[in-house]
């Protein structure tokens, strides 16, 4: 279970190799609801983040994005129990968690470390699906970390604790077609020589766009929000959390799971690729002109900044923003151009696009 944390590697070798590749492959954004308050979060907290699960991408952006201030310790699943991921998992402060393992000893000793490690106040990272999202959107949430994180706590004796909520998206993800062609389950039943294969195209992949430095994969961004900070949150709620049973704590962890999974919600930020994937989310046989893409999209901006979604434009500017995500979706053919210059989804990739 318990990882192997090296310094070295991640704060020096890790987060180089990620800056480079993420820079290679994406262009990085990062937002924040209230960065003032992320500010006076106090250094003696043990600070959650929370985080939805887009993409195994998601463990390299997180780390990326904090590490000029602190390590993330992630529980990662066990698809990366494979030579070289698991080692390099251990030395980033991973450690790994069998989420459908009913051994009562191998659960009391996840509870122990994960409660340990708290008490430590090493920084968690969290995604409160337990699973890739498997269409894109914010899942229910999988509390059972999260009840070992608050079980032991107690605003007398032990540190504070912080939830940070963070959103992520992108334009493209390197899982996405595997997706949609196959469920959890059947991804799981390929076994570890397909994950490893798949994993060794992709890696095989990286050193050109690195080189080439072209970004083809577009954007991504990440959305912090307010953090949440538990007592605040249990003296809302009129609660004293040391005096409460096991099934009134389960209760509240349920409403706080809710609560987390609701501001995650709220930050996943809309990146080009998803907005224009959006006009033919309802119909798939629509087909539009170049001016009447250009009239939807403005009016799709203009509605999703009306309702406060967090939104990623090229050069704060909605052409340039359509002409960047038409660039990807016309390469890899999720969208169709004809020769009268009108726009329609490839039939073939509606879930895709969907």
């Amino acid at each position: 279970i318990v990882p192997s944390f090296n310094p070295y590697f991640y704060f020096r070798i890790g987060y180089r190799l990620a800056r480079s590749a993420l820079r290679s492959l994406y262009r990085v954004r990062v937002m924040f609801e209230d960065e003032q308050s992320m500010a006076e979060v106090s250094d003696q907290a043990a600070v959650v983040f929370i985080i939805n699960h887009r993409s195994n991408i998601d463990y390299v952006v997180a780390s990326y994005l904090t590490a000029e201030r602190t390590m993330l310790s992630f529980g990662v699943g066990e698809w990366s129990r494979m030579w070289p991921v698991q080692s390099l998992m251990r030395m980033a402060g991973g450690y790994f968690v069998r989420r459908d393992s009913r051994d009562p000893l191998y659960r009391l000793l996840l509870k122990r470390y994960v409660q340990l490690a708290t008490a430590a106040r090493v920084p968690h990272a969290i995604f409160i699906e337990g699973q890739l999202s498997p269409d894109g959107s914010v899942g229910e949430p999988r509390l059972g970390l999260l009840s070992y994180i608050t079980e032991n706590f107690d605003p007398a004796s032990t540190p504070e604790l912080v939830f940070m909520s963070v959103g992520i998206n992108y334009d493209h993800i390197v899982e996405a077609e595997n997706m949609v062609r196959f469920s959890s389950e059947e991804f799981r039943r390929k076994g570890r020589v397909f994950v490893a294969w798949n994993l060794l195209k992709f890696i095989a992949r990286l050193p050109w766009e690195m080189l080439c430095r072209r970004r083809n994969f577009g954007y991504v961004c990440a959305a912090f929000a307010k953090p949440v900070v538990f007592s605040n949150w249990l003296a809302q709620r009129d609660v004293a959390w040391p005096k409460l049973d096991r099934d009134q704590r389960h209760t509240l962890v349920q409403a706080l799971g809710d609560t987390l999974i609701g501001d995650i919600s709220d930050m996943v930020p809309a990146t080009p690729v998803p907005m224009l994937c959006a006009l033919w989310f309802d119909n798939m046989k629509l087909v539009l002109t170049r001016n009447q893409l250009e009239h939807r999209f403005c009016n799709l901006i203009t509605r999703l900044r009306e309702n406060g979604c967090h939104l990623v434009l090229v050069n704060e500017s909605e052409t340039d923003t359509l002409d960047h995500a038409l660039n990807i979706t016309l390469k890899r053919r999720m969208i169709l151009c004809d020769e009268n210059l009108e726009y329609r989804a490839n039939p073939e990739d509606n879930d895709l696009i969907r």
